[in-house]
């Protein structure tokens, strides 16, 4: 059961941050699509993310909500791959924006992890990153 929880929250912040632009990029899908299978074994379609980025946004749930029963199952490392997950498709389309950040701190905060913890996963990805720009 804990693996399907974790599976649903990675897919939902994912699916969550392709949209916190504004946009559904097809590079943003991709990256889902990849990820997910990488983290799963299970394969989405692109439509299946777009159908569920589109079932977001008319969505009243909040993340607080949507996150509440899977945060206390994530390990440290667990939470690490939430927040990983959801940068690389903050990066898929070359953007990261100032609602793309101000989403993933809210994530964070969903999953209680520590702004330590948080600063550091942000500073590594940041600089591997670079490595590949």
């Amino acid at each position: 059961k804990s693996d399907a929880e974790f599976h649903r929250a990675i897919r939902y912040v994912m699916v969550h941050m392709m949209i916190a632009d504004g946009n559904i990029d097809d590079s943003e899908v991709e990256t889902i699509r990849q990820v997910y299978a990488q983290l799963t074994g299970n394969e989405l379609s692109h439509g299946e993310i777009r159908s569920e980025g589109d079932a977001l946004r008319r969505s009243s749930d909040s993340l607080e909500s949507s996150l509440a029963t899977v945060a206390p199952l994530l390990n440290e490392s667990g939470k690490e791959l939430v927040i990983k997950a959801a940068l690389m498709v903050a990066a898929a389309d070359g953007h990261f924006d100032d609602e793309e950040r101000k989403f993933l701190d809210r994530v964070a905060k969903c999953i209680s992890m520590s702004p330590a913890h948080f600063r550091g996963v942000l500073s590594s990805f940041q600089s591997s990153d670079e490595e590949y720009a």
